[in-house]
């Protein structure tokens, strides 16, 4: 019977058989083929040589079987079903034709939307267990190709629309039929390419459906499922799962994989008739359905056999797409957007991307392209399918030149949707024309007439309705995934897309747990978005909530659950997702509160702590360096510093190097260094000597080359500028800072090296006291090769406070303060001006103390147009301002290289950071 197919259903996806049965069924149960038929080897009429059964097919009347056939509701149809086998004794089964249709005509109500919201669910189950008795009790005795087929489809389709799992037995009796002396020659030299992929679909949607299910379909119907039957041998298999007990979402998968074993080599034959079957059709005027297709690739997916002519098939399928797909009338191809989605996700799954794989991909990326460029009738635009045909790429892990503009289409599309949305939900008021009256304008405008301000009296959605619409159109978890398959691509999807997912997922954030929220918050750290401050205050309300643990019931037969070690564990996992979120909003510039910051270092830091990573104890040193002053202390770097001792002693060898370890191992060194003599003797006392060097090592790389990647011209431009600045005393270009044994109050600490006018020249003047300290036992004094120079500010008025009382007090309370980038040369005027009054005053004015970052465009954010500074450039910062006791200068790297040219324009600009300095 052929059933009208949906191509937009969520549940399964295939394509019934090509008999069209429900007009006028010519074939009665007459006609049904006995057991002892010889097989024909051609076309879909081959049937099967298997065991004899014990049971034998009921020979079915035709008129009940036209009653059948023109049954109007699920309901009816039962009845007749059971009318039939109600005089027949309690062993009897339906005919194969009598299977066929009834499994069709309740595929066919079940997918119907409409016919679906009358259909009682206890009637479809109750239909579908006399179809599935009927197939095991005749071990599929009298079906052909082309009923199986159809069978499996509509079987696994039922089951699907209501989410059930297919029963073992059922599975038992396909393994068995595939596995049949015949079966194999029988497919082979089945014809129908259709009638082939039918069976190849069937038979993995209803694997999908066992797989996915817990086995109480299984339990409900007796004792009688603890047996399968083996058709290639003739005897019972034990099923390995016992009755009442439940197995795991791996044990049950490998128990399906050793129960289909058998079924390989037809499935292998049938792969192969279908590979030989796709290219008959080139030439032949209409090529293969692109449903078809689609169907064959989710198939091998759920499959996952890896033989070769699984692999021979799906080349095949892949270079039949590209061929239809990237033809000059690909606007024009039928495949809809769901059949592009499953045939990524599907080649995803295969773990296949070469060959014609890899030509399919780029064409079906080039293909969606064009067609959301030219707003085609057939092109994507459920945000759910963009987020599945991103998400299938980034699996598939293909690249290519079409991949940046897919993902720009994409990301359009995902825009436009949630842009419409947004108005949906927030409509705005009309502006007021601005035309002229005219005849044809309405009477409120001839009439000069207001308008009521309808608008103003809409009430705004309740927040639990307005995060239910979000959550619709597109929820956390589909934003993150959106996000992280451009990452996972090595592609920036672009600010307004992030901004655009934002706009979705900041309504839902009340509602969301921390996990989700920490999920989002990484995803921005790794993207380097840093949002609104609003949008960071409702990020941290969700991300920093203490994480509440909730006990489940346990699974029936399975031992009860330690709930003081689940508790322990769920603190433990909440514990560093705080941590990862913290320092993710402080990298972002969210200054978070002290109560907070010490619920969260308490949690992390406990005796009982949760086993941090090596990375997560990197954050975690890091993220001490960037807190306020008065966060750092010498308990909580000496856990943190034991915390980070665990983690590499944990780790394997494979880990051991590389980019991550060695700026965790920076992060200890600025720890320490920050921290002084305490932070160098604690961790001498606890990381081992070479973790201890090799901080240190790292720390002085980094101090000893604070410009790395900035042009040396700009570096001599730049001191030259501060030599010449007004009320500029000195300049230095190297800072002695010594950290063993403490340094007395009065020591010499710093070597300058005076620069003239015409460039560096630094001259290193070693202090006495720090000359000393090289020559004793402990660390060497960190050199710090920043520039930094003292200038002389002009006098202030006496009720204002001193410039460098205020640095002071900014370091010492909020650790370092952004200076904005871009100077007049108004600013420097002014300093000009205020100097020359204090000097005819005759009171000179303080000196302050000013150290130059310049940072590079990695330093910033992604997305900020305001320049926010993100990452490592914080405790960098914080480290110039430690060794040289300074104010730190933010200069520009890329506005420095575009004034080389022009030496007063970047007089003016140095001037003009320098009077902004704070």
């Amino acid at each position: 019977m052929q059933v009208a197919r949906e191509d937009e259903h969520e549940f399964f996806w295939g394509q019934p058989s090509r008999k069209a049965a429900s007009a006028a069924p010519s074939r009665t149960a007459a006609d049904t083929r006995s057991p002892e038929a010889s097989a024909t080897g051609t076309g879909f009429a081959a049937v099967a040589e298997v065991p004899t059964p014990a049971v034998v097919p009921l020979d079915v009347p035709p008129e009940a079987f036209h009653r059948i056939a023109g049954a109007a509701s699920v309901e009816q149809l039962l009845g007749e079903l059971s009318a039939v086998l109600e005089g027949a004794g309690p062993g009897a089964a339906l005919p194969a034709r009598v299977v066929e249709v009834a499994a069709a005509k309740t595929a066919s109500w079940v997918l119907d939307p409409g016919a679906f919201a009358g259909t009682d669910p206890g009637a479809v189950r109750r239909v579908l267990g006399l179809l599935q008795h009927s197939m095991r009790a005749t071990r599929l005795t009298g079906y052909d190709v082309d009923d199986v087929g159809s069978v499996l489809w509509s079987l696994a389709s039922a089951l699907g629309a209501y989410g059930w799992s297919a029963p073992r037995s059922s599975l038992g009796v396909v393994v068995g039929w595939l596995a049949g002396p015949e079966a194999a020659a029988l497919l082979e030299g089945c014809g129908g390419f259709g009638q082939l992929v039918s069976v190849l679909w069937g038979y993995s949607a209803l694997l999908q459906a066992a797989e996915a299910g817990q086995q109480a379909d299984a339990e409900a119907e007796g004792a009688g499922e603890g047996v399968e039957w083996d058709g290639a041998e003739g005897r019972r298999l034990a099923a390995p799962a016992a009755a009442g007990r439940r197995l795991g979402p791996e044990h049950l998968k490998a128990d399906l994989a050793l129960l289909t074993q058998p079924a390989g080599p037809s499935l292998d034959a049938l792969a192969r008739r279908l590979a030989e079957l796709l290219p008959l059709s080139y030439g032949a005027g209409e090529p293969v359905a692109a449903a078809e297709l689609t169907d064959c690739a989710w198939a091998l997916s759920v499959i996952g056999r890896r033989s070769p002519a699984t692999a021979q098939l799906a080349e095949a399928v892949a270079h039949e797409v590209y061929r239809q797909v990237s033809n000059r009338y690909s606007l024009q191809a039928p495949f809809a957007p769901t059949d592009l989605v499953k045939l990524v996700r599907a080649y995803a799954r295969l773990e296949l991307g070469d060959g014609s794989v890899a030509r399919m991909l780029d064409a079906v990326a080039t293909h969606v392209s064009k067609r959301i460029r030219s707003r085609h009738m057939h092109s994507l635009t459920r945000v759910g399918d963009c987020v599945e045909l991103l998400q299938g790429y980034a699996d598939t892990g293909h690249s290519s030149v079409v991949i940046p503009e897919l993902i720009a289409a994409v990301g359009l599309q995902v825009c436009r949707e949630l842009a419409a949305h947004n108005e949906a939900l927030a409509p705005t008021a009309a502006p007021e024309p601005t035309a002229p009256p005219g005849s044809g304008a309405s009477a409120a405008q001839r009439m000069a007439r207001p308008h009521v301000p309808l608008w103003r009296r809409l009430q705004p959605l309740d927040p639990g309705q307005l995060a239910a619409n979000w959550e619709a159109a597109l929820s956390p978890e589909q934003g993150r995934e959106l996000l992280s398959a451009c990452v996972r691509m090595g592609y920036y999807p672009g600010a307004v897309l992030v901004d655009t997912v934002l706009m979705a997922v900041v309504p839902q954030l009340p509602y969301a747990g921390p996990e989700e929220a920490a999920q989002v918050l990484t995803l921005l750290a790794q993207l380097r978005h840093v949002p609104g401050q609003q949008t960071l205050s409702l990020l941290a309300q969700a991300a920093l909530q203490p994480a509440v643990w909730a006990p489940s019931l346990p699974e029936e037969g399975a031992e009860p659950e330690d709930e003081e070690a689940a508790a322990a564990a769920a603190a433990a996992t909440g514990a560093v997702q705080r941590l990862r979120s913290l320092w993710c909003l402080t990298m972002m510039g969210l200054k978070p509160e002290p109560e907070t910051v010490s619920q969260v270092l308490r949690g992390v830091l406990r005796e009982e702590g949760p086993e941090l990573s090596t990375v997560d104890a990197g954050r975690l040193l890091s993220l001490l360096c960037v807190l306020p002053r008065r966060e750092l202390t010498i308990q909580r770097l000496g856990l943190s510093t034991l915390a980070l001792r665990e983690a590499v002693a944990r780790s394997t060898s494979e880990a051991s190097g590389g980019t991550d370890r060695e700026a965790v191992m920076l992060a200890a060194g600025a720890a320490m260094a920050l921290m002084g003599p305490e932070g160098w003797e604690m961790a001498e006392q606890i990381l081992p000597t070479a973790g201890l060097r090799r901080s240190e090592a790292a720390l002085r790389r980094a101090l000893a080359r604070p410009y790395e990647g900035v042009d040396e011209r700009c570096v001599e431009l730049v001191a030259q500028a501060l030599g010449s600045a007004p009320g500029c005393v000195g300049v230095s270009d190297r800072c002695l800072t010594p950290v063993w044994p403490p340094p007395d109050a009065e020591a010499a600490t710093e070597a300058e090296g005076e620069v003239d006018s015409e460039g560096l020249g630094a001259v290193a003047a070693v202090a006495d006291a720090a000359a000393a300290l090289d020559e004793e036992e402990g660390f060497a004094p960190l050199e710090c090769r920043a520039l930094s120079a003292r200038v002389r500010l002009p006098p202030r008025d006496e009720g204002a406070a001193s410039t460098t009382g205020a640095a002071a007090a900014g370091l010492a309370d909020f650790g370092l303060r952004e200076a904005e980038i871009a100077g007049s040369a108004r600013a420097r005027t002014e300093g000009v001006q205020a100097e020359s009054q204090g000097a005819e005053r005759g009171r000179p004015g303080p000196e302050a103390r000013f150290v130059v970052d310049m940072c590079l465009p990695a330093d910033y954010a992604a997305n900020g147009p305001g320049r926010v500074l993100w990452g490592w450039c914080r405790v960098r910062q914080a480290l110039y301002s430690m060794c040289t006791g300074g104010v730190v200068m933010l200069l520009d790297e890329r506005t420095l290289y575009s004034l080389q040219a022009s030496r007063e324009r970047l007089d003016g600009y140095v001037a003009g950071a320098l009077a902004r300095a704070p």
